[in-house]
């Protein structure tokens, strides 16, 4: 829970001290409860809640959404879209792959196009 309160604040653009000072809370509590090293009591959750303008929910990461809520509707519309995705992938059937020794002559070709004669020369001496 800590770690969320932790995210919601930063998202705000808050410190730790400033959400203290806004939710009438003391600070080395609040940091406390933001590095797990204290349980957030029922008061705390909610000053800090109202100070960040946020749901209790939103705070301890309950699955409490309305069924018709913004959530549902968004996830009605990503379905089409996953479907869609998880198909895109599939290769055209008519498409033939190139043999590698071709792909591998373009590649020599094209890069023998990028390289002057001045380069060309300087490999072959390398080699």
């Amino acid at each position: 829970m800590g770690a969320r309160i932790a995210v919601i604040r930063k998202t705000r653009g808050w410190t730790a001290q400033e959400l203290a000072r806004r939710a009438h809370v003391s600070y080395s509590l609040l940091a406390k409860v933001e590095s797990g090293a204290a349980p957030a009591s029922p008061a705390l959750i909610g000053a800090v809640a109202r100070a960040l303008r946020v749901d209790v929910p939103r705070v301890t990461g309950q699955p409490y959404a309305e069924p018709r809520g913004q959530a549902a509707r968004l996830h009605e519309a990503i379905e089409p879209i996953r479907r869609s995705v998880d198909t895109y992938d599939l290769p055209d059937e008519s498409i033939t792959p190139r043999p590698v020794a071709e792909l591998a002559a373009d590649v020599r070709r094209i890069s023998a196009l990028g390289q002057g004669p001045d380069r060309r020369r300087a490999s072959r001496a390398a080699r």
